[in-house]
């Protein structure tokens, strides 16, 4: 399809693990911040509820034909959580742009260029950065005013 070479770029469920509320229960239980675990059960638990919802109405029938487990629900989610972007009109995971690490104090915007006035096709997304860059130059974008903490329990990493 025309999607396959982007969900092939998509990392694997296993390497989606990092994020505190994906975390094994005996992981979680021995953190030291009952903050930190507090949040990720709550989140895992509302991600939960969200599967079940789903599942009650009898909406597990993927496109493709595959049934949605539990598994591919919360793959998919971790996935939107670490890479979707607000492209202005809602989420979206866009190529390219949505592997963009983090740098708290990148200054860029994503949005669609409706009617391709910036000479691509038009309903492309663009990432607009504050500065020339190479073409081999690494490219950042902020995920936000996040401390450690959010971080470590939203994308699984610290800086």
């Amino acid at each position: 399809s025309f999607y396959d070479a982007y969900l092939q770029s998509l990392p694997l469920p296993e390497d989606m693990l990092g994020a505190a509320w994906r975390w094994s229960a005996d992981v979680l239980d021995a953190q030291p911040s009952a903050e930190l675990v507090a949040e990720a059960k709550a989140l895992r638990q509302q991600i939960d509820e969200e599967f079940f919802i789903l599942k009650a109405a009898g909406a597990t029938q993927l496109a493709s034909g595959t049934l949605l487990t539990q598994d591919i629900w919360d793959f998919g989610r971790a996935l939107v959580k670490t890479r979707a972007l607000d492209v202005g009109e809602g989420l979206a995971l866009v190529p390219g742009i949505e592997t963009a690490n983090h740098d708290e104090n990148a200054l860029f915007e994503v949005f669609i260029d409706d009617d391709g006035q910036l000479g691509l096709t038009a309903g492309c997304a663009v990432l607009l950065v504050d500065r020339d860059v190479s073409a081999s130059e690494e490219v950042y974008i902020s995920y936000g005013d996040k401390d450690n903490y959010q971080l470590l329990l939203n994308y699984g990493f610290t800086l």
